[in-house]
């Protein structure tokens, strides 16, 4: 399978609100391509929604790492840290 497929569903079921449905499809992208930065930046945005702070930042990490420049990155690493602040994601 494509590692853009999965991603292309993910986006479909968070649309929808099911990030249930969406998690397993973005781990299954990065499995498929561990240097995936969009996927790694969009299960950090899922995990932020989740409440699950540590696990996002590990992502969202990773995806800047992997592209320094990508935007979705560098946006979803400041709502984890406002997250961290007390403030809404």
């Amino acid at each position: 399978k494509l590692p853009r497929t999965h991603l292309n569903l993910a986006a479909l079921y968070a649309a929808q609100g099911k990030d249930a449905l969406a998690e397993p499809q973005l781990r299954a992208a990065i499995e498929l391509k561990p240097d995936f930065a969009k996927a790694h930046a969009s299960l950090a945005a899922l995990l932020l929604r989740a409440g699950k702070l540590d696990e996002a930042e590990q992502h969202a990490r990773r995806a800047a790492v992997i592209a320094p420049g990508f935007a979705g990155a560098q946006d979803v690493r400041r709502a984890i840290e406002a997250a961290r602040k007390g403030g809404r994601p």
